[in-house]
């Protein structure tokens, strides 16, 4: 179980309440939503209502108990890589003769596949990847 508590983001609505819990740093944050009925809320969650939920966080004491909890998504990225600008690059009309021109080559997938770990404390992103929360501990002195 992780429990803290302190001045963060916090927001309430009909049916819910939210928490934005920042990583080590401040450059990153999780949204947490506990509805109270899930299969409801996520019936009508949608980009305007989850646009609508970030604005109302406000900075408000919180004492947090969150149980720990492990997530893995996988994505494949290959039709999103394509409409953004790239589709050849899927095909055999691929142009990769800046790595190799013995045999043409093309890419088959682009997988991203993130994995969330909150833990007993803290949360603090490894890098570059998976991303797993941990206790934050001092800096270490600079090697020389």
């Amino acid at each position: 179980m992780m429990r803290g508590g302190g001045h963060l983001l916090y927001a309430s609505g009909s049916g819910w309440q939210a928490v934005e819990l920042p990583y080590v740093g401040d450059q990153l944050a999780m949204d947490i939503i506990l509805p109270k009925d899930l299969a409801a809320f996520g019936a009508t969650l949608d980009s305007k209502a989850w646009d609508a939920i970030v604005k109302a966080l406000a900075e408000h004491p919180v004492d947090l108990s969150l149980p720990r909890f492990s997530t893995e998504t996988k994505t494949d990225l290959a039709s999103t890589l394509s409409a953004m600008g790239m589709p050849d690059a899927f095909t055999g009309k691929a142009d990769f003769t800046g790595i190799t021109t013995e045999e043409p080559i093309q890419i088959s997938a682009v997988i991203h596949q993130p994995t969330s770990t909150l833990t007993r404390t803290a949360r603090r992103p490894r890098r570059p990847r998976p991303w797993r929360w941990r206790q934050a501990r001092r800096p270490r002195p600079a090697r020389r």
